[in-house]
């Protein structure tokens, strides 16, 4: 093998290493969407824990806070809805939509942790559960699960909870778009 050879070698090995690959994040549809979400002008958005050991994981309460804010921000810029909004205690109107993120499961990672501990420093994961309520009625119109995890394979910058986060978010904004 020549010099040149080894470099270029080299490059693609270091930027494997250091790029990694991003998580993909699945979508599996609990329950179908019905009726389609085209009458509907508002979707007011809540994230919550499924169970109390969820809510005591190190790293909950900023992931919880950083789901809420990109999905909103995503779900908003995809125009499927007038207004997307958190949900407070009096959006019941007619028109809107509960989204309640469920989170199921989760293994926080930051960034950090991940670039400096590599791959000793474990791997993300994370699962949600979108449950689509008519807010007038009570109705759940649907519920979709999504979710991703990092991989050591992945290099160092292999992706954290929040590159899970925007990943799902997107994911889940697609799929809702789609019953538009």
């Amino acid at each position: 093998m020549n010099l040149k050879n080894i470099y270029l070698y080299s490059i693609c090995l270091t930027l494997t290493i250091i790029s990694g690959c991003t998580p993909e994040a699945y979508i599996e549809k609990v329950t179908p969407i019905t009726p389609g979400l085209s009458h509907y002008e508002t979707a007011f958005v809540n994230v919550k824990a499924n169970s109390r050991e969820i809510e005591n994981e190190h790293g909950y309460q900023e992931s919880r806070s950083a789901l809420q804010t990109e999905f909103i921000s995503k779900l908003s810029d995809a125009h499927v809805f007038s207004m997307v909004s958190p949900q407070s205690s009096d959006n019941n109107e007619n028109g809107s939509v509960l989204i309640d993120l469920i989170i199921e499961d989760m293994n926080y990672l930051s960034g950090t942790s991940s670039i400096m501990g590599g791959v000793f420093s474990g791997n993300a994961h994370l699962r949600i559960l979108a449950k689509l309520t008519e807010a007038d009625t009570g109705k759940i119109i649907g519920e979709i699960r999504s979710g991703a995890q990092t991989s050591s394979s992945g290099g160092m910058f292999r992706g954290s909870t929040s590159t899970l986060i925007s990943e799902i978010s997107t994911k889940l904004t697609k799929e809702i778009s789609g019953y538009k």
